[in-house]
C-alpha cells in the first residue's frame, strides 16, 4: 500500500495521525493555524479526537534559526471526517487511505472478542486443563526431593554420616561402606577421608571430637569427616544415579504408581 500520509502509533497503541501532515496532502489555501481552527469547530474534542504537540522547526531566518510550532495529532476516525469535510478529490483519497490502513491493522491484530473465543474453545479449555494436571502431578513428584532437601541438603552446618543415613533408612556404618564401595571415600585410622578428586571440592570439614581412654584416663583429640551442604547435594545426586533414593522420597515415588 502506498503511503500518502504517515501513520503513527501512540503510546496506547493507537494509530494516529499529525494534522500538519493531512493538511500538506490536502494542500488547501489557507494557513494551517486557520485552516485547523475551522476543522476544531465540528465538535472535536481535545484529549479525545486530538492532542496538542510542540515541535521544533527550522527557519530561514539566521536570527531566529529555529521556532516552535503547534500540530494535533489526531485519530484515524477525526483524520476521516476531515477528509471528508473538504468535498474534494484529495479528501476523498485520504479518507480511502485511511479506511484501508484500518482495515489493514484490524486484519493484522485479531480482536478481543475473536481472542476470547478462541481461548474460551473446547480445545483450549481441555489444553489448560491438561497443563494443570501435568503441572500438579509434577510438583507432588518433586515436592519429596523439596522436603529433603529442605531438611538435609539445605543446613548450613556440617553434619556427621548418621544424619544423612537416617534420611536413606540406613545405618552410619553401612552408609560408609556403601561411600567406600562407590569410590568416595576410604578409611584411615578409623577415620573416613575422601578421595583426592573430591578432596578440594568443599565437600567435607574436619572435625576433632574429645576421647578419654577408659584405662588411662588421657583425653585425646579424635578426628571426624563431616559433610557440608555442597557434599550432601554431591551425594544425594550420585546415590540417584545408583537409584538410592530418600527414605521419604522413595514412599511418594511408590504411592504415586
Amino acid at each position: 500500500m502506498e503511503t500518502l500520509i504517515p501513520i503513527e502509533t501512540d503510546k496506547e497503541g493507537n494509530k494516529v495521525v499529525s494534522g500538519r501532515a493531512v493538511y500538506e496532502f490536502l494542500s488547501p489555501l489557507t494557513l494551517y493555524k486557520d485552516w485547523i481552527v475551522r476543522k476544531l469547530d465540528y465538535n472535536f474534542e481535545e484529549d479525545v479526537d486530538y492532542t496538542l504537540v510542540a515541535q521544533k522547526k527550522a527557519t530561514k531566518n539566521p536570527r531566529n534559526p529555529m521556532t516552535t510550532i503547534v500540530d494535533h495529532v489526531m485519530t484515524l476516525d477525526m483524520a476521516k471526517e476531515i477528509c471528508m469535510l473538504e468535498k474534494n478529490a484529495k479528501g476523498r483519497k485520504a479518507r480511502e487511505y485511511f479506511i484501508k490502513v484500518e482495515k489493514a491493522y484490524r486484519d493484522l491484530v485479531p480482536s478481543q472478542e475473536k481472542v476470547w473465543k478462541e481461548l474460551t474453545s473446547p480445545a483450549s479449555m481441555l489444553k489448560i486443563v491438561q497443563k494443570q494436571i501435568e503441572l500438579e502431578n509434577k510438583i507432588v513428584e518433586l515436592q519429596p526431593k523439596a522436603d529433603f532437601v529442605d531438611y538435609v541438603l539445605t543446613s548450613e552446618n556440617a553434619v556427621p554420616i548418621t544424619v544423612i543415613a537416617k534420611g536413606y533408612g540406613m545405618s552410619g556404618t553401612a552408609f560408609n561402606k556403601l561411600l567406600k564401595q562407590l569410590k568416595v571415600q576410604y578409611k584411615v585410622s578409623n577415620t573416613w577421608v575422601v578421595y583426592s578428586e573430591f578432596d578440594n571440592l568443599g565437600y567435607t570439614v574436619s572435625t576433632t571430637q574429645p576421647y578419654q581412654d577408659p584405662i588411662s584416663g588421657s583425653v585425646s583429640q579424635i578426628p571426624h569427616t563431616q559433610w557440608t551442604a555442597k557434599g550432601r547435594e554431591f551425594l544425594y545426586h550420585l546415590l540417584k544415579k545408583q537409584d538410592i533414593l530418600p527414605i521419604q522420597e522413595l514412599c511418594s515415588t511408590k504411592d504415586n504408581n
